[in-house]
This record gives C-alpha cells, sequence and structure tokens, in this order.
C-alpha cells in the first residue's frame, strides 16, 4: 500500500540528449541512443528465457531476434558493424580506418576494445557476448560520445566530430567562467575571452584569446585555462606533458606568445584595464591536479583551480612579485 505509480511520463533521447545529439549518435553507429538501450534490454530477456549468462548466437538469429521486436535492418547494421568485435589477421595489427592506438592494451577509450564493442565474433557466423556487459558497454559508449570525451578522431562521420568539438568548446568555456568566478569572488576585475585582435596584435605575433583577464590594483594576471581529463596511464601523462611543453605549436605556445606581445606592448590593455599596469604573471589553470604540476621547469605559473582559489583567498598581496611592464 505505500506504493504510488508516477503520473509523470518518462522523458525522451531527445529531451535528454538533443536533437543534435542523437541524430550525429545515429550518423556515427546506424542507431539512436534509446534504441541501443532496447538492444540491451532484449538481450537481457533473451538470456533470461535461455537461462544463460553468456550467450552464443549465430548473426541471422540476432538478426531475427532484434527483428521480431520491432528493429529495423539499418538499425540491426549498426549494431553489428559498430559492436561487434571481429577477428583479425594478426592481433597486433590493424587496417584502415582503425590505427594503433585503437587496440593498444594500455590505452583508454579503444575503438577496439571489449568495452566499446562487447559483442566477440568467435567465427564468422557466431557471435558470443554477455547481456549484462552489453549494457554496461552500451552506455559507457553513449555518455563518453555525449559528454565529448572521445577524440574527434574516433569517428567516421562529420556530424558526430563536429558534435565533440562544440561540446569540448562549451565545457571549455564554463571552465573559464569558474575560474573567473574564482578572481571575481576574490575582489578582482575580469574578462573573459579577450580576442587578440582586440588588443591590436598582429597576426603574425599573437592570435586567439586570453581566457581570463584579472586586474586588481595595478596587478595583471593573463590565465590559460584547461578543462583536463585524468592522465591515467604512463602513455597518457607523457602525451600530456608533451602537450604543454611551451614548445613552437604545443597547446601552451600561443599562450605564450599572447604574453609576450602584451608584456611588450602594456599600453595595448589600458583600454580594457584603465589603471596603471605595475605587476604582471601569466597562468596556467588546470581543472584539476595535471602531471604538469609537477615538471618544475614550465615557462608559466600552474594551478589548479582548488590551488588558485586557496591562493587568492590566503594571499593578502596575491601577486607578491611579477614581471615589470615599465609602463
Amino acid at each position: 500500500q505505500y506504493f504510488e505509480v508516477s503520473n509523470r511520463g518518462t522523458k525522451t533521447e531527445h529531451e535528454v540528449f538533443g536533437e543534435v545529439f542523437v541524430n550525429a549518435f545515429r550518423t556515427e553507429f546506424g542507431i539512436s541512443p534509446a534504441r541501443l538501450g532496447e538492444i540491451g534490454v532484449i538481450l537481457t530477456e533473451d538470456a533470461i528465457t535461455h537461462k544463460a549468462i553468456v550467450v552464443e548466437r549465430n548473426r541471422k538469429d540476432i538478426g531475427e531476434l532484434l527483428v521480431a521486436n520491432g528493429f529495423d535492418e539499418n538499425e540491426v547494421t549498426g549494431l553489428l558493424e559498430n559492436f561487434v568485435l571481429c577477428p583479425r589477421p594478426n592481433w597486433d595489427s590493424v587496417s584502415p580506418p582503425f590505427r594503433g592506438k585503437d587496440w593498444w592494451p594500455w590505452r583508454y577509450r579503444r575503438r577496439l576494445s571489449l568495452m566499446t564493442r562487447p559483442i566477440v565474433a568467435i567465427s564468422e557466423s557466431n557471435l558470443l557476448y554477455a547481456p549484462g556487459f552489453c549494457e554496461d558497454s552500451f552506455r559507457h559508449v553513449v555518455m563518453e560520445c555525449y559528454t565529448g570525451a572521445f577524440e574527434t578522431e574516433y569517428f567516421g562521420f562529420r556530424a558526430m566530430k563536429e558534435y565533440i568539438g562544440r561540446e569540448n568548446a562549451r565545457r571549455g568555456l564554463a571552465f573559464n567562467k569558474a575560474v573567473a568566478k574564482i578572481f571575481e569572488d576574490a575582489g578582482w576585475k575580469i574578462r573573459l575571452e579577450v580576442a587578440m585582435r582586440e588588443l591590436k596584435a598582429p597576426e603574425n605575433l599573437a592570435t586567439g584569446d586570453i581566457d581570463v583577464l584579472a586586474w586588481k590594483d595595478g596587478s595583471v594576471c593573463l590565465c590559460e585555462c584547461k578543462e583536463l581529463l585524468f592522465a591515467r596511464t604512463i602513455t597518457e601523462v607523457s602525451e600530456q606533458l608533451k602537450r604543454f611543453r611551451g614548445k613552437k605549436g604545443d597547446d601552451l605556445s600561443k599562450h605564450l606568445k599572447r604574453v609576450d606581445w602584451v608584456s611588450s606592448n602594456p599600453e595595448s590593455l589600458r583600454c580594457i584595464i584603465g589603471d596603471q599596469i605595475t605587476k604582471f604573471r601569466s597562468f596556467l589553470v588546470t581543472s584539476k591536479v595535471v602531471p604538469m604540476h609537477f615538471a618544475g621547469s614550465l615557462p608559466v605559473e600552474m594551478f589548479s583551480a582548488d590551488q588558485l582559489a586557496d591562493e587568492l583567498r590566503t594571499s593578502a598581496v596575491p601577486i607578491v612579485s611579477g614581471r615589470s611592464l615599465g609602463c
């Protein structure tokens, strides 16, 4: 008597994920996120009927099972092409469009892993799968796509590549705003995404935006903000360190060019700041503690967002030393 049936209906996949993502996912995988989830339920119910935890079925039988439950041929093809782990002539080599990083067992987010392809082809006609694991896998693929965790080169179609790019840009802007709020709460004035062209910087010397510009009492901070994923393996640690060395062409080099130009042309900031600039520092602010924090040789000062908040909160004079701009 304590159980009440809710009158609220469930949300559609378009309401949960948005039409753009659902269409991009369907283009990439041949099936929508919700329909993929329904396949997981059907495979589980079929396994219960056969009292099996691990199921071996013929490709044709799986196709007929899904068609009988309302799936069309395109959806069945999408499942078999994108979620079946097929044999290779050699386990340590792949053919295009796959790359080495798609099978290397020491990497995460591989296109040729059991986590992303939970149905194993043990012959040309027979497939082996655990329905419970299939549901975990399908959920993993959908959410990694939805949150933009997969690299754009993971995908073959433009729609999903563009979605991933927009999602990463959205997440990056959200982090920029979070960093700006940290400065603002500490009494600093801020500007987000200050374009170098607004500062009249020549394109051959400095391009792009200053993610967060913060100033207070003549002190100025130029911040490059990065919302980064955890580096979970030695390879990911190495790659992240390589991306942020401040060398030509890496992810830190453009920020350093902006810093060099602004420090050489401090008058360019007066249209925004209006005060005499006396001290200056450039920061690389990350969403979490990352390997670069332990490198010890970066040409910028590094803070995680939490560390930055502590620095601004505990320092009576936040900028205790810096480079004079010679205004």
